[in-house]
């Protein structure tokens, strides 16, 4: 796990301005990988050197790409970065993991290949030599690359298929340029807030961008994209890479020895997944939560025989969503060693500025606190490998929302009587299916009503502000059957924000996290075959992960049968209320024409007022604080 940086010059530019520039990004991701960096020169005829002189010449540079090393396999100076193969032709800087390398390893030898280090960096570009593009297929793993190919004068970026690693680049005035996170493009050149983006983030709470980010003139590779970029003539195109399929057959219904049958080819796919997420050359920990999906990581990492597994939670006492009891019971099931997180209120406003940082957006959840807390303790401890459990809810039907979804399906086609068996009401389908029908690219007279009786805060936001700043709303998604929004959600939706701010956490600590759920090619391609009746039901969520657990007996029934598992919950509202009157200086920073502060101040009151420590988060409140947080820490002004 790495950070990586380039610039491109159309014409060429002074070499040592360049380094300046390549400095300040690599400077500013140096959290990524405090254990080496590396930067490479390049002129017009894309000759290269570490620096300038016979080679490069200092007045004829074009470009160069930059690397911070995070040394997880290979410690030598043999997984250096950026590297370069075949005699000089390609260049690679990489941040990832393959999770196969071994397996390719073995497979590009056979064809041949020799390789000079253990590092998985050699085997990606090894793969790339062999096939080109067509290595996507065999690639397990997550990943946000550059390789440049000197023979065609052209630079590949791209990024894995659920986007667990960013990438984010810039094209402007004859620039190209990019980075692991924002900050490292901002080092070197500010920019302007992104007013339609920052809109649509206030009004329908999306923090989904797709490829825009909140500045100006900076974007986001998508994830599952690639760029291919043309460093003579600087055109750049995009493509998708991703050729997942999912079972878009109506929902049905499984029978018991069906869904026993699938589990168990779910144990071994998931078994294996996490053989391979298990390789490294520093000791791995995991994270661990009172719910299936990373009991189920833990589970299986102890039947693979990893005694006195290191595990570290966050709980938070005298809170009614407290793990505490859940968590105990899989840690004396398994004998782990567990450590515990204990975040407070006065951490929150402590850290707010730095988290903001971290993050680079506003927060929609106190929960993102709360494992920045816990991906602190997991550094405190000398780990830098972690597991989680991030992507089983949106691969396996894990949110009670997809009840919705599925019985919204199951309306349509006219199936009443098994819509209204779900654990759901179906007064909330229909809540859900109005919003949908509204549009949301501009304020029609229905959604301007609609939108100040459901949000409380909606009509602190200046009109005028909102009317200058319509988002794009082209290319919304549509999901006919509950297998299409799995599939959405888990490779296009809400997982990539998930897995932004579990990035963003962990590499603040230099913490490698991994994610098997979330980055499993061949997991995730056979759980898509399957159709939805295999995930959701009359008798629950996640069937087949239930199932699976059930017959390996990796859980604990307390977990098992658990019935209020609600995601990350914290403490949310009573927090905010005992750092009420500091957290409000935050909304001094917020621009005047973006909202009625003093509007604004008295809807915030009113909800914080009915707080207390039996409250669950209300997921429009805490943005606004970390709104004036992020104006102040980027300096950005309207």
């Amino acid at each position: 796990m790495c950070g990586i940086a380039g610039i491109w010059h159309k014409n060429s530019v002074n070499g040592h301005d360049l380094e300046n520039k390549i400095q300040a990004i690599t400077n500013a991701l140096a959290h990524r990988g405090p254990d080496g960096t590396g930067h490479l020169f390049f002129n017009d005829e894309l000759e290269h050197d570490t620096g300038f002189g016979s080679s490069v010449d200092a007045n004829k540079v074009r470009g160069c790409l930059g690397h911070r090393r995070l040394s997880i396999i290979d410690l030598s100076d043999g997984g250096h970065q950026p590297m370069v193969l075949e005699e000089g032709q390609l260049v690679i800087t990489y941040n990832g993991e393959l999770f196969n390398y071994l397996e390719l390893k073995k497979a590009l030898e056979k064809k041949g290949h020799q390789f000079v280090s253990a590092s998985d960096t050699e085997v990606l570009l090894h793969a790339f030599m062999e096939w080109g593009e067509n290595m996507y297929e065999k690639l397990e793993g997550m990943w946000a690359f550059a390789i440049l190919n000197k023979r065609n004068k052209t630079l590949l970026l791209s990024r894995d298929r659920t986007g667990v690693k960013p990438l984010y680049y810039r094209y402007k005035e004859g620039v190209f340029s990019f980075a692991s996170e924002i900050k490292g493009l901002l080092a070197f050149e500010k920019e302007s807030p992104n007013n339609s983006a920052l809109a649509k983030l206030l009004v329908h709470n999306d923090f989904n961008l797709k490829n825009e980010t909140l500045f100006e003139n900076i974007f986001e590779l998508e994830a599952g994209r690639q760029i291919h970029f043309n460093t003579q003539s600087f055109d750049l195109n995009q493509s998708s890479f991703n050729n997942v399929n999912v079972n878009r057959d109506s929902y049905s219904s499984v029978g018991e020895s069906d869904l026993l049958e699938k589990s168990e080819h779910f144990y071994s796919f998931l078994k294996e997944t996490i053989v391979k997420h298990s390789r490294s050359d520093v000791p791995i920990a995991s994270c661990l939560s009172g719910g299936l999906d990373s009991g189920t990581i833990v589970g299986i990492l102890s039947e693979l025989g990893h005694s006195n597994l290191q595990v570290f939670s966050s709980c938070f006492p005298d809170y009614h969503q407290n793990e505490y009891p859940y968590i105990k019971s899989l840690v004396e099931k398994h004998k782990l060693n567990w450590k515990i997180s204990e975040p407070k209120s006065e951490g929150l406003y402590d850290t707010i500025e730095d988290l903001v940082y971290t993050q680079e957006y506003p927060l929609l959840s106190t929960s993102t606190y709360a494992q920045y807390e816990l991906m602190k303790l997991v550094s405190k401890s000398g780990v830098k490998v972690v597991m989680d459990g991030q992507g089983a809810d949106e691969l396996l039907g894990g949110y009670n929302r997809y009840f919705n979804h599925l019985q919204q399906e199951l309306l349509a086609q006219g199936r009443i009587k098994e819509a209204m068996n779900l654990p759901i009401e179906l007064k909330r389908t229909g809540i859900e299916l109005i919003k949908k029908s509204i549009t949301k690219s501009g304020f029609t007279s229905l959604e301007d009503t609609v939108y100040k009786r459901s949000f409380f805060d909606f009509e602190a936001i200046e009109s005028e502000w909102l009317e200058k700043n319509r988002w794009n709303s082209e290319g919304s998604f549509s999901a006919n059957t509950l297998n299409e929004r799995l599939f959405y959600d888990y490779f296009t939706g809400d997982l990539g924000t998930l897995l932004r701010a579990e990035d963003r956490n962990s590499m603040r600590f230099s913490i490698e996290s991994r994610v098997p759920f979330a980055d499993s090619y061949e997991l995730a391609k056979w759980v898509f075959t399957l159709q939805s009746g295999y995930k959701l039901g009359t008798n629950g969520n996640k069937l087949l992960m239930r199932a699976s657990a059930e017959k390996q007996d990796y859980l604990t029934k307390k977990i098992l049968n658990r019935k209020d598992k609600l995601g990350y919950q914290t403490p949310s509202g009573q927090w905010i209320k005992e750092q009420k009157i500091k957290l409000f200086e935050y909304l001094n920073y917020i621009p005047d024409d973006i909202v009625n502060r003093t509007l604004l101040e008295n809807k915030l009151n009113e909800i914080i007022l009915k707080t207390n420590n039996d409250t669950d988060e209300n997921l429009r409140l805490f943005k606004w604080f970390t709104l004036g947080a992020w104006f102040k820490v980027f300096h950005a002004s309207t």
